[in-house]
């Protein structure tokens, strides 16, 4: 039977687009490369790898087995790592993506708050209104403000948040006070945060807006929450904004709030992982730890 080093070794070839390459991460000679590879495709009966001295190229099916044997070598240092924070205090790093969206919530006080129990415990936060593919990326947890269609993550729910639509009296002096949703997006006057769900935003607003299509693509968008506050400070259009953001905008005269009753605007934050059948022990005390933090906030407990 194939050996775990194996799939170590074969993973590291794969990755490393060949033999050399590997060799020199895994701190073997060439020959040991090839000649593990060559007994793994001989056990399996397949070839996993194309190669000569011109070509070197990944079979379909070797394709699907790496992707199996990361998921094992996964699995198993999740099984190691879970023994050994079992004998320890929790300590260690957790790389966790985010949308800029939410730098501007309570999130980062509940990061704190953690910090100061687990001193020993760091966050690498990696910002980014483009989610990554949690699986691929390494990423422990996740924070998305959109549901995740992805059913190999688990998603949690764990409070709401308000968006509400803002624009500079510049633009209202110009364009006057709009009425609805539906006249911002069918007079392409809206500025769309790309953390939005377009397609599914769509099927939210098709209502709204009645028989006419809903051409989310033709308003402005941006990547950035700074520069979205900017454009719409500018008066370029209406924007989709936390209240938390907002807030100190509309008390100095800054923005407007528009559109207050509109209930299309509330969205869930959700605490997005991979499903681990060992999850290592800094893990779980995350994840545990940030839901009871979100649910006492939300009751006004601490």
């Amino acid at each position: 039977m194939s050996t775990f080093q194996a799939y170590r070794t074969y993973t590291a070839i794969v990755e490393h687009s060949g033999l050399s390459s590997a060799a020199q991460v895994l701190h073997k000679s060439t020959s040991a490369v090839s000649k593990q590879l060559a007994k793994l495709e001989d056990e399996l009966g397949a070839t996993l790898i194309e190669r000569n001295t011109q070509v070197f190229s990944v079979t379909p099916l070797g394709e699907e087995f790496y992707h199996h044997c990361k998921q094992i070598i996964r699995s198993v240092e999740d099984a190691e790592r879970m023994v050994r924070d079992r004998l320890l205090r929790p300590c260690g790093k957790l790389s966790i993506t985010l949308p800029e969206v939410l730098v501007h919530t309570e999130l980062p006080r509940h990061l704190a708050a953690l910090t100061r129990e687990y001193p020993e415990v760091r966050f690498e936060l990696n910002v980014s209104n483009t989610a990554p593919n949690l699986i691929e990326s390494g990423h422990d947890f996740a924070f998305r403000i959109e549901p995740v269609a992805d059913e190999r993550l688990v998603a949690s729910p764990l409070t709401d948040v308000r968006l509400i639509v803002v624009a500079a009296p510049a633009f209202i002096d110009t364009h006057g006070m709009p009425q609805s949703l539906a006249d911002l997006i069918m007079q392409d006057r809206l500025i769309l945060p790309s953390w939005v769900n377009i397609p599914r935003a769509a099927r939210l607003l098709g209502p709204v807006v009645g028989d006419e299509p809903v051409r989310l693509e033709r308003c402005h968008s941006a990547n950035s929450e700074a520069a979205i506050c900017e454009m719409t400070k500018a008066g370029m259009g209406a924007t989709l904004m936390l209240d938390v953001l907002a807030r100190p905008l509309i008390e100095d005269g800054t923005l407007i709030e528009l559109l207050h009753q509109d209930a299309l605007l509330t969205r869930k934050v959700y605490l997005v992982s991979c499903p681990r059948i060992h999850a290592s022990r800094l893990q779980s005390l995350f994840a545990d730890e940030i839901r009871r933090r979100y649910a006492n906030a939300d009751t006004g407990t601490r």
